[in-house]
């Protein structure tokens, strides 16, 4: 997905989500334009000094999403290609072209991706963050796929398929991240598979494999993957899949509310009873570049970073870090 500019800054404008480095102590974003564009490193605890990674033209933009890996690899779309950045500087490499999306797998050893970029009807594949040959999956001729998330071990790939290019409903299938052929995700054997509402979308396993959140209906909810209980609503409305699952899996953290008019960051635990507005300045505006972006949390789950413009308006987009908690809410670039 190209970002659009969003925010002015100098001549470029933050152009995508922040993401952490693996030992949480920096963020990587970009500041994109239609022209140009550089990925920059900043340190999570605010007032250092801003790092350019890596610095280029590009006549369609950069670089959301953009994902730090845990092998210290930060992963980015440029001009529909996914490259791999060093954190300390250099070239990036070019692991796969005509992308249009892409995913790490929990281990942040794989990306999955959508493409080809701007054609129909879409591919997916799957390529080692480290390099190599990427592997597309196999799909019926008129089918379209597009990725949807890892299994909690990451040895499975999810994704949605559609018959036919552009129909409704689609199907949720597995793809083993070795190789094979992919099944129904009701075939796969996969934790909590048989437990997904039928209509439901953007289905999101906890890390430890407990619980399975997804939109259905509108609504966020969750259910245990293995437990007796029915899934459950724990917010009425979310801004797209917005949503995401802490690191130890006690929390969820969602641009959601009870209804459209009340959308805000807010994290939750995953049985529905605790729930934490992150901030209470209603001036603070928490932005994504794509609904499709996930909240991004720290390693140690005790942070999220995000965009986010104060006021009202369009005034320029700034970097921010708040605590799951709602405590230490910090602009940091």
């Amino acid at each position: 997905m190209v970002a659009s500019p969003i925010s002015r800054a100098g001549d470029l404008s933050i152009g995508t989500n922040p993401t952490w480095s693996p030992d949480g102590t920096h963020v990587a974003f970009a500041y994109s334009s239609l022209s140009n564009f550089r990925i920059v490193t900043a340190p999570a605890s605010g007032g250092g000094p801003i790092h350019t990674v890596y610095s280029a033209k590009s006549a369609n933009g950069c670089c959301d999403p953009m994902l730090w890996s845990p092998s210290h690899r930060i992963l980015f779309e440029s001009n529909f290609t996914l490259m791999s950045a060093s954190p300390s500087g250099g070239r990036p490499a070019s692991l796969v072209r005509n992308i249009s999306w892409f995913i790490l797998s929990p281990n942040g050893e794989t990306a999955a991706f959508d493409g080809p970029g701007g054609h129909s009807p879409s591919s997916i594949g799957l390529v080692n963050v480290s390099g190599g040959k990427a592997r597309l999956v196999p799909r019926p001729a008129q089918a379209g796929d597009g990725v949807a998330g890892f299994s909690p071990d990451g040895t499975e790939l999810v994704f949605h398929r559609e018959a036919t290019f552009g129909s409704t409903p689609a199907t949720f299938m597995v793809e083993h991240v070795g190789g094979g052929a992919p099944v129904p995700l009701s075939r796969s054997g996969l934790i909590g598979a048989s437990r997904l509402p039928a209509g439901s979308v953007y289905p999101e396993w906890s890390p430890d494999g407990r619980w399975l959140a997804f939109l259905h209906l509108g609504k966020l909810e969750v259910v245990n993957t293995t437990g007796p209980a029915a899934p459950h609503t724990v917010a009425g409305s979310t801004n797209g899949a917005a949503f995401s699952w802490s690191p130890n899996s006690k929390l969820l953290v969602c641009s959601c509310g009870p209804d459209r008019a009340h959308i805000r960051l807010t994290t939750l635990n995953p049985q529905g009873t605790k729930r934490t507005v992150l901030w209470a300045n209603r001036s603070l505006h928490a932005l994504t570049e794509d609904s499709a972006d996930l909240p991004q949390w720290s390693p140690d789950g005790s942070k999220l970073a995000f965009l986010a413009r104060v006021g009202p308006g369009y005034p320029p987009v700034q970097v921010w870090v708040v605590g799951a908690d709602g405590t230490g809410l910090k602009r940091i670039a």
